[in-house]
């Protein structure tokens, strides 16, 4: 017998249940998803979190969550979880199925949970968030038009372990990544076995049948996909990957070593140091060569290393999001053979440093940063940033930033996140057309100021200073261009003056990198377009028009773009040299952090 959709009332904790007559229980066996469960109650304030989790642990010992009810049971948190299953019921799956009393199953009574399991139940229960489960939701009809009952909860509540699996296996070793993944599997071959008895019992549930089992075997070939890449990671991460004198650019030339299992990549340049005019040096000149030597050495390392990150992005990434983050060690070897370059070292001439042909020439004063080497770079680095600033415009009485302007904010963004050196300052103005109240337009103007500011910093641009503030209808006419928001910038220090040292320079070249002055592109233009996309490299990598502060221009600052050579290397090193995964990491795989 159908019975008739009863209205949902919230249940009184405090009250004691009135006596009612006995009425004869209907046993159903309709599936609950625990996580559609839980957020249903606590949205309908029926339970308190606590005490749904309590209910989906015991949902979660039974295949298709088998609950029973006895409504005149004690006001306890344990029955006014039960209690509320009936509200549930009717809020999600009116008149589809039996609605009749459920009989109770004390949460006592459910099995203790496997070891596997427990860890699946240690984050609290949330709304459904993840992208698969929302695909399965959306394209699959679960918890809509009351197909709660006729299709995929339980694929939804193997997805939901999967789900908290994959935040259990965060920071654990393999061997309880590959332990966990079995569980998955294991729960969907109980399925596959049950699912015949099932529908025996509930005639109702025969109609999706294929449907769930699509689900289920959905989610099967998911989970052992990540198992075929969890054995290609133990492979891949068994030994470290050599890269002897990998060649880039013009002169570029080093070795990579990448240790996928401490996530590091060492970039080793060899080299051997020569004094050619200290044909017949003192006891004080070869200290005064040591002491060369070792600060070379020690500029490189400061300038070059950890600088920037790399991140794998390979799918899933429960698996290869264990590479990352990838930390790049600049390392410069003292060899008395086998060297990549030769530094030669002139003590006492003064003159234009350069690399070619194996050889880098270096004066004693190379490494001595020089005070406004470059005097332009000030207006030259302003001048790049007014270039790409962007001028937001708003519809009338409106503070929405319009999605076409978000490309822009986010390239601006983007830029200035990746410069260290100088640090900018950006005010962020809002105004409005003089139509309407003034007080409403000044109002209007400051949080379109704010909006913009925020789109900024939700963007990552945190490094820089950023200021918000509203001009009202100051100076505007009615005019709807004045709906907007502009960006004024300056240099938060306005004394800056550039440094530059001429070796952290000279070892750009070493590593493959060009000149960002002169006519043309640097070298590096191909690589930082494939990395950062073509707009970026026009702003970082093509030449001629403005002095900046970047090593390889006109100053120290070391920018991401100059990473792009220890990119490709590390790509390089490890398309060739390891065997697994299949298909190989290449440049997609690899990100940068900054």
């Amino acid at each position: 017998m159908r019975h008739s959709k009863q209205t949902p009332q919230r249940v009184n904790r405090s009250a004691t249940p009135t006596a009612a007559p006995r009425q004869t229980a209907v046993s159903t066996t309709r599936p609950i998803s625990p996580l559609l469960l839980e957020q249903t109650a606590i949205d309908a304030g029926d339970i308190s979190p606590a005490a749904a989790r309590q209910l989906q642990r015991a949902i979660g010992n039974h295949a298709l969550g088998q609950l029973t009810h006895n409504q005149h049971a004690p006001a306890t948190p344990t029955n006014l979880a039960h209690t509320s299953l009936q509200t549930i019921l009717q809020r999600t799956t009116p008149g589809t199925a039996p609605q009749g009393h459920i009989q109770r199953h004390s949460i006592q009574d459910a099995p203790p949970l496997p070891d596997d399991e427990k860890l699946l139940q240690t984050k609290p229960l949330t709304p459904l968030t993840s992208p698969r489960l929302q695909r399965l939701k959306t394209n699959q009809g679960d918890l809509k038009d009351g197909g709660i009952e006729g299709g995929f909860t339980y694929a939804i509540e193997l997805q939901n372990a999967l789900r908290f699996y994959h935040e259990g296996v965060k920071g654990s070793t393999v061997e309880r990544h590959q332990k966990l993944l079995q569980a998955i599997l294991d729960k969907c071959d109980q399925f596959d076995t049950q699912e015949e008895e099932t529908v025996k019992k509930n005639k109702w549930m025969e109609a999706d049948k294929g449907k769930r089992l699509a689900a289920v075997q959905k989610l099967r070939q998911e989970v052992q996909d990540e198992v075929k890449s969890l054995a290609d990671y133990v492979e891949f991460v068994k030994q470290p990957y050599e890269y002897e004198n990998f060649t880039i650019g013009l002169n570029g030339k080093f070795n990579v070593n990448y240790q996928p299992d401490k996530n590091v990549t060492n970039i080793n340049v060899n080299v051997k140091f020569s004094f050619p005019e200290d044909a017949a040096p003192t006891p004080e000149d070869l200290e005064k060569q040591k002491g060369h030597r070792e600060k070379f050495v020690k500029t490189i390392t400061d300038a070059w290393s950890n600088k920037y990150k790399f991140k794998n992005v390979r799918e899933p990434q429960a698996v290869w999001g264990r590479l990352t983050p990838t930390e790049v060690h600049v390392n410069v070897n003292e060899v008395a053979n086998n060297e990549h370059f030769s530094i030669q070292i002139s003590p006492t001439t003064a003159g234009r440093a350069s690399v070619g042909g194996g050889v880098t020439k270096l004066w004693q004063g190379s490494d001595t940063p020089k005070e406004a080497f470059n005097p332009g770079t000030q207006e030259g680095e302003l001048k790049r940033v007014e270039r790409i600033l962007p001028k937001v415009l708003f519809a009338n009485n409106s503070q929405a930033v319009d999605p076409m302007y978000k490309p822009s904010i986010e390239f601006l963004a983007t830029y200035l996140r990746r410069i260290n050196n100088p640090k900018f300052k950006l005010e962020i103005v809002g105004h409005a057309s003089k139509t309407g109240d003034p007080g409403a337009n000044q109002t209007l103007s400051e949080k379109r100021a704010n909006v913009v500011k925020d789109a900024l910093t939700n963007a990552g641009l945190s490094n820089h200073t950023l200021e918000a503030s509203g001009a009202g209808e100051t100076g505007a006419t009615a005019d709807a261009a004045w709906r907007k928001v502009e960006i004024k910038h300056s240099l938060e220090d306005s004394a800056w003056k550039n440094l530059q040292d001429v070796t952290p320079h000279e070892f750009g070249h070493m590593i493959g990198l060009g000149d960002e002055y002169g006519a043309g592109l640097a070298t590096h233009y191909d690589l930082t377009k494939k990395a950062f996309g073509e707009d970026y490299a026009d702003q970082v990598a093509k030449r001629g028009d403005t002095d900046y502060a970047s090593v390889m221009e006109g100053g120290n600052d070391v920018r991401i773009q100059h990473y792009v050579t220890f990119w490709d290397a590390l790509v390089a090193t490890t398309t060739q040299k390891a065997t697994k995964p299949t298909p190989k990491l290449g440049h997609d795989d690899w990100q940068f952090i900054g």
